[in-house]
Parts: structure tokens; C-alpha cells; sequence
């Protein structure tokens, strides 16, 4: 039972925040269920390959009478990286909507010809960290349309590195499969925050209520500011760090509320760990888990994977880490706390690491179970930004619900479409939230970028004029798309339209990699359920845009120019095969047809 219970965690908390399938089967039909998970585990294994067990992870319920059933992936015994699946249950217990990985051909031998020493030893010559034996795991990888058997290593990477990375190689051949960061990262060098967008201070009241008055903390959510202590603490690798620790500055004045006056002045020793950071942070984050609530009609709904998640602001790095402002690596320099702790221009959501699986930011700073992370950086505090917050708690939605990263394959080479849409997506229901296309005019205000803001919804950008394979960059055709589709509503419609895609994430769990189109094609299907008068507006948007009914990444050049990157990005992006997972040679993200 015990080896049950661990291969199900494997599957479904480890696996599930990258995990990608290439291809997926969808079912929408009415189908009358048992409202027992047994029940719907019996109905949607007939549409799943045969050899596949599925096992209930959990249940997710709409204040329109809806359930939605959540499973993990199971073959022989083993994890299937991408291989969940989602049953949507109406409030009659009729069964309205599946979906679930296509059938696909499983290898037959499970037993690997690398034994599990032999794969440690391949996957540790693809990173500079260490790799321990408990952190080497056989599972099965599922992507663009191949199952393959796999090694999965998870190098110990230490806190004070804003990274996680992931290595998966062929169990039989050792071939590179992938190598990726599972840390979700906002562009660098910018800051999102009210004090542009809202400048005047208002008295509020905090979205989601503290468990204790003056903590910042509740069931769902915990803010904590990270406070120099001098502290150091010695890691698995030979040297040791000089870290920051996680407290509780915000305090409450004699009125019972949180007086507190903003801080933020480059370079001043008072913003470097100022209090209304922390509290902003909780402020806005507590707003979005509140939306999301509100989106699935229950008060009382778990939103993220982790509960409570954790938010931290004032994230600084020791000097020397190679992460921070100051250039490389230096273990003497990062171990030194009467060196100050560097500036960090970013800000980025980290997924929960599974039970028994080396996890950095709890082992160095406390941090279980994943969580926000808001720089203070050189200029500008993230944490100020409610945008910047909004965007990074949707990535904590997205790795719960569609669990979109990486690279997805069609006819046209690789695209960046699953990481983009997951950047889209953040920035599309940033914007919901806030009520303004324009993201981030805080952090983009910096002088390099003219005062303007991050991204804006409100864009010409199409594919495949705007596309580069850049994440960020490639995610505003898709993100205009949608904003452009929802302005069109009236207010009271445009709650429906958030909550039909919010329910659609939830239903298609991570179960393939799609590209623009693909997802483009179940939001629409999903408003033509709950919003018709919606759904053509949808799908006129996409298809203006070059999502619909295809993206395709051709670009014609009359001339012998160099083709030029779109402005956005500056530069294409050409993936290899270990962040991609292919066979053989990567293809590119854009062809050129010479006219």
C-alpha cells in the first residue's frame, strides 16, 4: 500500500508540473454516472489505453452543481509523466466531458537496460549539481505521441539558486530526453506594481482573513519577508550559503489595521526589507486566490497544489551566488554574511517538490511545498506590483490545472506555444483582476524601457509575424486574443467568460501539449457550453490573431535580408533536444519562405 501510495505522489506531484503529453483524447457527450469516484474511474478507463490505471487524486466542485474528477496515470506500477485525466460531472451526475491521453503504445518491457547506478551516473554528467540515489526515479515519459521508458533525475540545487531543474534520459539507451527548470520566471530587470497604475493609497480591506490577526498568514496563503540575520547554512554540495530568513515584519497599528507606509527607494537600506512589501504581496495574492474562488463558486476551494501556498518578498541573493546582480559564482563570497545580500531583479512561482525529494527552498530557507518568490531588486521591489503578483499566482493555477510548459511538435517544427500559453494565461487573468490590458506599468516603468508597461493585451501581435520561440514574447498573440473576445462583454459576462476558462483549465489537467490551436479550440468549445453568445466572439479573435483554425509558423522574405526577429523578442529562439524532448535534430520554431 505504501509503494502505491508513493508511486501515486511520484505521479501526481511530481510529474504533473511539466508534465506533457503530445497528443489527447477529449470526449463531450451525457453519459449518466454513479457519483462515486469508482464509478467515474470505470467510465473514463474505457477511454483511456487499456494498460493504464487511473486513481482518483481528487475532486473539484462549481457552484453550478459541477464536479470535476481528477485522476493520476499508472502503468505497471510505474508514474506516467502527462498521462492524467479529468471527468466533468454535472449537478444531475451525468457525466458531460472527459478528457484523457489518446491511445498510445506502451513498451511492453518495463525492466530498463540501465540499472539505476548506470542512469545516475549518465543523468549527473548533464548537471554541475549533485545527484543522489533517492532523487533517480523509472517512470514512464509521455510526449509527442511516444511513451517511453525513462529515468527522471532531480539534482540538489540549493535555495539560494532560483532554479529546479529536471533530467530525464531513455532508460535503455541513455539518450538525452530532457533537461529542464520547472521554475517559472518573469522577464528580469522589470517590476510590476499599483504605485503607477493607482498611485493613491486606499484604505482596503485584505481579501482572504488571517488565521491570527497581525500574522499574514491563514489556511490558504502565508506571506513572509526575507530578513538578513546574518544567517548561513550549510548545503549538500560542500559549501555553504549565506541566506536570508523567513519572518513576519508586518504589524498591526493601534486601530487593528495595517498602517504601513511603502518603502521602495533604490538602494536605501530601509526598502531592502521593508514590511509593506510583505504585506502588499499578501494583499495581492489573497485578491487572486479570492478571484479564482469566486471563478469556481466556493469560498472554501483549494486553488493551488499547495495549502497554504507560500509567498515571499524581499527575495535577495547571497553575492557570489551567480544568480544575483554581481556575475558569477563564488562559494567564498556566498558564504560570507558580512557581505550584504545581493539584489534580485525577478520574480517567479516555484512548484511543490514531492515527499522524500530534495527540496531547496525547504531545506535552506523553509519553504515546503513550493511557492512565490518577489525580488528585491535593484531598482524596484516586485512585490509592490499587483500585477507582477497576479501573473506569478496564475502559474501556481496553471501547474495545478493545464500545467503548461516547454515545447510542443507539430508539422510546422517545434513551437513554443504550452510555455507561452501559460505566460498568456498569467497575463490574461492578471489583467482580469486588475481590469487594465496594461501589465506591469510599476515594474516596466525603469528607465530602459521608456516608462512603459511589461506587456499590454491591447496588440497587433499575430502569428506568424510575432512569433520567435521566446515564452514571454510568443505569449501576447494568444493573451490579445482572449482580452479582445472578453472586452467585447458586458461586465456581468465577462465573470462568465473567466469562469468557463477557468473551468476548462481544471478539466484538462495537464493530459497532453497543445499548441495555440488546440487549446484555442477547447476554450472556445468550453464558452459554447456555459456562454454561447461568447464563443464565436472567441473564435473570431483567434482566428484574426492566426491561432485559428491554424498557427502557421511560415514567414514569407521577398528579398536576401536577414529576417528579423519581432521587436518584442529581439532575437529567435533555437531550442536543442534536451528542453525539448525530440529525436535526433531539433527543427526550428519558424520556417522562411523565400518568395
Amino acid at each position: 500500500m505504501k509503494s502505491r501510495l508513493r508511486a501515486l505522489a511520484f505521479a501526481a506531484v511530481l510529474l504533473a508540473p511539466a508534465a506533457a503529453v503530445a497528443s489527447g483524447g477529449h470526449w463531450r457527450g451525457a453519459i449518466p454516472v454513479a457519483r462515486d469516484h469508482a464509478s467515474a474511474a470505470r467510465m473514463i478507463a474505457q477511454l483511456a489505453p487499456s494498460a493504464v490505471t487511473l486513481l482518483p487524486l481528487g475532486e473539484e466542485r462549481f457552484g453550478d452543481g459541477d464536479r470535476i474528477v481528477r485522476f493520476a496515470s499508472m502503468y505497471r506500477g510505474l508514474a506516467v509523466l502527462g498521462g492524467g485525466a479529468a471527468l466533468r460531472i454535472d449537478a444531475k451526475g451525468i457525466a458531460r466531458e472527459a478528457s484523457h491521453p489518446a491511445a498510445i503504445q506502451f513498451p511492453a518491457d518495463i525492466v530498463p537496460a540501465l540499472d539505476k547506478p548506470a542512469a545516475r551516473t549518465v543523468l549527473a554528467g548533464f548537471s554541475r549539481f549533485p545527484l543522489h540515489d533517492d532523487h533517480v526515479h523509472l517512470a514512464i515519459y509521455l510526449r509527442h505521441g511516444e511513451a517511453r521508458l525513462a529515468w527522471f533525475g532531480f539534482p540538489s540545487i540549493p535555495a539560494a539558486f532560483p532554479s529546479r531543474v529536471r533530467i530525464a534520459i531513455d532508460a535503455n539507451d541513455g539518450e538525452l530526453i530532457e533537461a529542464v527548470d520547472l521554475v517559472q520566471k518573469v522577464d528580469a530587470t522589470m517590476y510590476r506594481s499599483n504605485p503607477t497604475a493607482s498611485p493613491t493609497l486606499e484604505k482596503l480591506p485584505l481579501p482572504l482573513a488571517e488565521s491570527d490577526a497581525g500574522t499574514l498568514a491563514g489556511p490558504f496563503l502565508v506571506a513572509k519577508n526575507c530578513v538578513d540575520r546574518k544567517t548561513v547554512r550549510a548545503t549538500q554540495f560542500g559549501f555553504s550559503v549565506h541566506v536570508c530568513d523567513l519572518e513576519n515584519s508586518a504589524t498591526l497599528a493601534e486601530s487593528g489595521n495595517y498602517e504601513l507606509e511603502p518603502s521602495d527607494v533604490s538602494g536605501a537600506a530601509a526598502s531592502a526589507e521593508d514590511p509593506f512589501s510583505q504585506l502588499s504581496m499578501y494583499f495581492h495574492a489573497a485578491r487572486a486566490y479570492t478571484y479564482f474562488q469566486g471563478l469556481q463558486g466556493d469560498p472554501t476551494a483549494q486553488i493551488t497544489a499547495t495549502m497554504p501556498l507560500t509567498a515571499v518578498a524581499n527575495l535577495r541573493l547571497p553575492l557570489g551566488s551567480g544568480f544575483g546582480t554581481d556575475g558569477a559564482f563564488d562559494p567564498s563570497k556566498a558564504a560570507n554574511p558580512d557581505l550584504p545580500l545581493g539584489a534580485f531583479d525577478n520574480a517567479f512561482f516555484s512548484p511543490p517538490v514531492p515527499e522524500g525529494q530534495f527540496d531547496p527552498y525547504g531545506e535552506i530557507l523553509g519553504v515546503a511545498g513550493g511557492g512565490m518568490f518577489f525580488g528585491q531588486g535593484t531598482q524596484r521591489d516586485f512585490a509592490y506590483d499587483g500585477d507582477v503578483v497576479y501573473h506569478e499566482f496564475t502559474h501556481a493555477v496553471v501547474d495545478k490545472t493545464l500545467q503548461l510548459q516547454g515545447y510542443a511538435l507539430d508539422e510546422y517544427g517545434l513551437t513554443a506555444s504550452p510555455g507561452a500559453m501559460n505566460e498568456g494565461l498569467a497575463d490574461f487573468f492578471s489583467s482580469a483582476i486588475a481590469g487594465d490590458p496594461q501589465l506591469g506599468e510599476y515594474a516596466g516603468g525603469l528607465v530602459q524601457q521608456g516608462g512603459a508597461p511589461i506587456r499590454s493585451l491591447v496588440n497587433d501581435h499575430t502569428c506568424p509575424n510575432n512569433v520567435s520561440g521566446e515564452v514571454h514574447a510568443d505569449s501576447t498573440l494568444f493573451s490579445g486574443a482572449m482580452w479582445v473576445a472578453r472586452a467585447q462583454l458586458s461586465e456581468t459576462d465577462q465573470a462568465l467568460f473567466d469562469a468557463s476558462i477557468y473551468k476548462a483549465m481544471r478539466t484538462n489537467t495537464g493530459t497532453f501539449t497543445p499548441t495555440y490551436d488546440e487549446l484555442a479550440t477547447i476554450f472556445v468549445t468550453a464558452l459554447t457550453a456555459d456562454l454561447p453568445a461568447a464563443a464565436p466572439l472567441l473564435e473570431a479573435s483567434f482566428t484574426t490573431k492566426g491561432v485559428l483554425p491554424k498557427c502557421t509558423r511560415v514567414r514569407d522574405q521577398a528579398d536576401k535580408n536577414p529576417v528579423e526577429a519581432p521587436a518584442e523578442a529581439r532575437a529567435f529562439i533555437a531550442p536543442g533536444t534536451g528542453s525539448t524532448g525530440v529525436r535526433g535534430q531539433a527543427p526550428g520554431v519558424v520556417q522562411v519562405h523565400h518568395t
